[in-house]
């Protein structure tokens, strides 16, 4: 796809490109599958002209390309109408006809939800046609068959909040819009040198400092956006955040830090910055990586979105419902109950339908309450049913609270659920028995998991070779760490070994890095050129193989990359913490020390 003027110039300038691509490649341009767009406002005679110059006679523009317009205008609402007819078109096929609740909510996430997202990468859709989407997925969650309606027990605001704040975990069509566009503007992040790039670049740095702005930047926190607010007096309007590091050690500057910031000073020195001067760098908070990612994003603005609505504490129904080794369509019973989206008597009542709203065996009006715990039937079952321990649901006042009985019970043996109730309890109880039964057998056998070695790491065969290891230990209440380094020949000889300890550390895993950059600057002291490190953490070693490490380890990660050119020969592996246990007596032992000196 070219975009040309179309002046002479600028098609004898196309013509040469094509041509040279047509010599090197050995292919040549089919102008019979070829067509021109114009704009609306070139005249009829430069048209003309521009077809005969490059030999192309068709007008394109009322084609698709991957699916979208190759010309709209500024009214989107007729132009993304397809999507919605695509929606209802799937929705009321044949292959989605007489599905469980299950196997709609897989069809809805997997199929239906994912329609429109292409579009949704390039433009934001208008609010009424994410609208008219929302409307074609709810009727295809609630109605049973295409052209009659039911009604809408649980509206989609609840339907899409994640699974553990009572929702089904459905993706809001607008939230979801903006996650993606927004990944667009993150793609700008790997190549700050562009336009675009150099225009829009500024959020969430972390480094030496030397780009960010105090003021202005997010740079306080690696947990959320933060920056210093209050009156600036005019000296400290040009600040950068390397004012506030020391020249020789780069390490913070604590005087100057309680000059400007005396209310800060504990915040920031939990901050680790680059002590080699690496260059400042861009995290996206909302993910561990560091990563902008379109999942991360929704969640973001979902929670984002949930702030503002005030809602009571809620129970975890993720532990509640969707936990349990049941079926899926069990599990969409169960929050049908919890969240009132059955067509109970009382339910109806609710809704304004007063005819028959009342329990076919007993008369009394229809709760879930009622139905699965205190009617006679339903406490006959239960009676006949077998429990491990002694449980006795019917005695519990709301079905939540039965519920939450019933995840500490155990069954013998397994039941199901029957739709029949007007069989005797003990029929039903079998019926159950049978169900569950049959649904155990179709289900695979539990994967074994592999027997974990916890064998010696086997070292390249160098007679010179250094082996580190390292370990730190952290105090939560003080944020007080101690790293302790022991090094080793092949032999198994300690070489050497160093423990060291620093204040202002906010987690074990930053404990972990500060240990290992200081194995790393000790082994140079030491003269060592071909040297293994292993660490008992497994997630530094992933951090240190990705390609953004995460934003509290920035800084050291850099300047652990730095280090380690400095050596000949340098690996970096996992140990299992049984095999690092000297370092770690080493570390706890230097922790114990530092903290029984302080007053």
């Amino acid at each position: 796809m070219f975009f040309l003027n179309t002046d002479v110039g600028s098609c004898a300038t196309r013509s040469n490109i094509l041509r040279k691509y047509e010599t090197a490649s050995g292919q040549m341009i089919n102008t019979d599958k070829s067509s021109i767009s114009f704009s609306s406002q070139t005249p009829q005679e430069t048209r003309q002209r521009v077809h005969n110059y490059l030999g192309i006679e068709k007008e394109g523009g009322v084609g698709k390309y991957l699916g979208l317009p190759e010309h709209f205008g500024r009214r989107k609402r007729d132009l993304f109408t397809s999507i919605v007819e695509r929606i209802w078109q799937r929705a009321n096929s044949w292959s989605t006809r007489r599905l469980t609740s299950a196997g709609k909510l897989v069809m809805l996430k997997s199929i239906l939800s994912a329609i429109p997202t292409y579009a949704m990468t390039c433009f934001l859709l208008p609010v009424s046609l994410c609208q008219r989407i929302q409307s074609a997925l709810t009727r295809f969650w609630w109605d049973s068959c295409e052209g009659k309606r039911k009604m809408c027990w649980v509206s989609w605001e609840r339907i899409t909040k994640p699974k553990d704040l009572g929702g089904l975990g459905i993706r809001d069509i607008q939230l979801f819009n903006t996650a993606l566009l927004a990944k667009q503007a993150w793609r700008i992040v790997p190549k700050p040198e562009g336009l675009l790039a150099r225009v829009l670049l500024g959020k969430y740095f972390i480094g030496n400092g030397e780009s960010l702005k105090v003021w202005k930047d997010h740079w306080l926190s690696t947990v959320t956006p933060m920056t210093p607010y209050g009156p600036v007096l005019e000296k400290h309007q040009d600040l950068v955040v390397s004012d506030f590091l020391t020249r020789e050690t780069k390490q913070w500057n604590i005087a100057a830090l309680k000059e400007v910031f005396p209310l800060l000073v504990d915040t920031i020195t939990l901050l680790k910055p680059s002590m080699t001067g690496r260059s400042d760098g861009v995290a996206w908070l909302g993910s561990r990586a560091g990563i902008y990612t379109t999942r991360s994003g929704y969640f973001a603005a979902a929670e984002l979105e949930q702030q503002h609505t005030t809602t009571a504490q809620t129970p975890d129904w993720k532990k509640l419902i969707w936990t349990g080794r049941t079926s899926p369509k069990i599990k969409l019973f169960l929050w049908k109950i919890t969240q009132g989206a059955l067509p109970t008597g009382a339910n109806l009542q609710r809704r304004g339908l007063l005819q028959h709203t009342t329990c076919v065996r007993c008369g009394e009006v229809e709760t879930e309450s009622h139905l699965f715990l205190h009617c006679e039937y339903a406490e006959k079952n239960w009676s006949a049913s077998l429990f491990k321990d002694q449980v006795t649901p019917s005695t519990c006042s709301e079905f939540l609270e039965a519920l939450k009985l019933g995840k500490i019970a155990t069954c013998l043996p397994p039941v199901g659920v029957v739709s029949d109730v007007f069989i005797k309890p003990e029929e039903s109880l079998a019926k159950a028995i049978g169900a569950a039964r049959e649904w155990n057998l179709a289900q695979p056998p539990p994967k074994a998991q592999p027997q974990r070695t916890n064998s010696r790491m086997i070292t390249p065969d160098l007679d010179d070779l250094i082996v580190c290891y390292s370990d730190a230990a952290w105090k939560k209440e003080s944020n007080i760490a101690a790293f302790g380094c022991i090094f080793k020949d092949k032999r198994g000889s300690t070489v050497s070994e160093t423990s060291c300890v620093e204040k202002n550390v906010p987690s074990p895993l930053v404990a972990e890095a500060l240990a290992l950059r200081c194995a790393l600057l000790t082994a140079i002291s030491l003269d060592f050129s071909k040297i293994c490190f292993k660490t008992d953490c497994q997630t530094l070693i992933t951090a240190l193989t990705s390609t953004v490490p995460p934003a509290d380890l920035y800084g050291i990660i850099q300047d652990i990359d730095h280090l380690s050119s400095l050596f000949v020969s340098v690996s970096f592996k996992f140990l299992a913490r049984n095999f690092n246990s000297a370092a770690d007596k080493l570390a706890k032992s230097a922790l114990c020390t530092a903290t029984s000196s302080i007053p």
